[in-house]
């Protein structure tokens, strides 16, 4: 009588190498999914669900240590673009309380105006010009400012001055991305 022998046969990665591969798949794909659903939810609003705020408050945090007097004591810009019709870059100045006003330009009508500068106060300056195909092929000769409805390429900047507080200048950026989303300002 002959000893009769089981041996396995080799079936590559083991079921706990391939259970562990298919969990962590499952978690990777949820992970992304709850980012993909909280970015939705996320508005401008001045809350650190905004995008802009949230990054900023953590470099400000990792500059603290990093910039040679603190984030403080940093040189910060923000800077939107986007495009807007004459009259909503003209209504984001007004609430701003910035007056505009015609400027030299080699590529078209422009207008800019500026607010604010201090510590407490960040400067704020608006500038827009008419949009490219509008200056090959202007509707009827009537200026940006005439026709309200004329395309613009709008560009607004928030320059907090050294030594601006980081609540400061949160709160200033917050407001203008609600003012740019009420405006509906691409």
């Amino acid at each position: 009588m002959g000893v009769k022998t089981h041996t396995k046969k080799d079936q590559g990665p083991g079921l706990k190498n391939r259970t562990g591969i298919f969990a962590a798949l499952i978690v990777v794909t949820l992970a992304a999914a709850a980012g993909l659903w909280q970015a939705s939810q996320n508005q401008p609003d001045g809350s650190e669900s905004s995008h802009l705020l949230a990054d900023f408050t953590a470099f400000w945090g990792w500059g603290d240590r990093e910039f040679a007097e603190g984030a403080q004591q940093a040189g910060w810009t923000f800077r939107w673009d986007g495009e807007a019709a004459a009259d909503t870059a003209n209504r984001l100045a007004e609430r701003l309380h910035i007056v505009m006003s015609p400027i030299s330009s080699p590529l078209g009508e422009a207008y800019q105006g500026s607010i604010g500068g201090g510590t407490d106060n960040p400067a704020v300056t608006i500038w827009y010009q008419e949009q490219a195909d509008r200056q090959k092929n202007p509707s009827e000769g009537a200026s940006i400012q005439e026709d309200g409805n004329a395309p613009v390429q709008l560009i607004i900047l928030l320059q907090p001055d050294k030594g601006s507080k980081l609540d400061i200048i949160k709160a200033s950026a917050a407001e203008i991305e609600e003012m740019a989303v009420e405006e509906e300002v691409p």
